[in-house]
Parts: C-alpha cells; sequence; structure tokens
C-alpha cells in the first residue's frame, strides 16, 4: 500500500497504473483521506469508514481516529497524521 502512495507523489507527469481498484466517479458528499501509516494500520476499515458520518465535522472525526490510532498503535507507530476533505458539488 505504502508503494502506491509513494509512486504518486513527487512531480513526474506520468502518473503510475493503479491497481487497488477501478476508477470511481466521485459523489457530492464523497470524503477523501490522506494519511499516514502511523493512523490507518492500527484502524480496520470500519473505523475509517466513520470518518464524518452522521453529520459529524470532519475536523472532528479526524480528531477521533487520530486519538483512536494512537491509543490502538503507542508505541509502536512513529507518527500518525492525516487530512480530509468532503466534496461538496
Amino acid at each position: 500500500m505504502r508503494n502506491y502512495v509513494e509512486c504518486c507523489l513527487g512531480g513526474d507527469i506520468w502518473l503510475p497504473g493503479m491497481t487497488i481498484t477501478r476508477q470511481k466517479r466521485l459523489e457530492s458528499g464523497d470524503i477523501l483521506l490522506a494519511c499516514s501509516d502511523g493512523l490507518w494500520s492500527g484502524l480496520g476499515d470500519e473505523r475509517l469508514g466513520s470518518l464524518g458520518t452522521e453529520g459529524e465535522a470532519l475536523a472532528a472525526g479526524l480528531r477521533r481516529i487520530g486519538e483512536q490510532s494512537v491509543r490502538i498503535s503507542s508505541p509502536h507507530s512513529d507518527n500518525t497524521s492525516a487530512v480530509a476533505l468532503r466534496l461538496l458539488a
């Protein structure tokens, strides 16, 4: 999984082929999450998928899952960082 992120960052005009999933059209309300392995490695899909549900503000959700990840992964994780955005249109 880490190699996919590293392949997309860096400045090359050419984008590598991705094989995790097929392309999907974003829809209003979809949330994009970019995070370090320190965040996602300790959390399952269900916890990550709970971000921003039931009217939760993204900032509050990021704080919540960040704190969960730190509790679960500590002291074996070197960093926990993330950014998220919600498509409104």
